[in-house]
């Protein structure tokens, strides 16, 4: 049945990244190798879509007010603010994604070479507590920054 449901997402929009990231049904790594409170709620937060981008935001308006998915564009980059651009390309966070698939890929080489997918699944599926630590960092100071822009 969870299977099911996390298939859903035409019926469950927010599943979207969830769908992407969550691949068995399990505590995750993360929340036992993770230490930092920030950084690991940093991570929950993306993981489960409980947080101000605009794919979120413009989803609780309510009836004819909803925004449509196209149309909850990131302020700086102006394309839909969801997750995996938040995470692997948005503008804001370019010096600090840049630390973190630079550390990454000194101990995973073929991070490098991964696509944008494959690397925001390897960001939220590994079991290397050091890279999920590193992830949260990036997380927390990203939304920092961004919030400091956008308040």
């Amino acid at each position: 049945k969870w299977e099911l449901s996390l298939n859903a997402v035409n019926t469950h929009p927010i599943l979207v990244t969830y769908s992407v990231i969550k691949t068995n049904f399990g505590l995750e790594e993360y929340l036992n190798k993770v230490y930092n409170f920030q950084y690991r709620h940093a991570i929950t937060k993306i993981r489960t879509s409980s947080h101000g981008l605009e794919i979120e935001k413009g989803r609780h308006h309510k009836g004819e007010h909803k925004v449509p998915r196209c149309q909850r564009l990131c302020k700086t980059c102006n394309v839909v603010e969801d997750e995996l651009h938040f995470i692997s390309e948005c503008a804001i966070n370019a010096t600090e994604r840049e630390t973190l698939f630079r550390q990454i890929s000194y101990e995973y080489h073929i991070f490098r070479n991964l696509d944008t997918i494959s690397k925001f699944k390897y960001l939220f599926s590994t079991v290397n507590s050091q890279h999920l630590t590193w992830l949260g960092k990036f997380i927390h100071k990203s939304f920092v920054k961004r919030s400091d822009l956008y308040p």
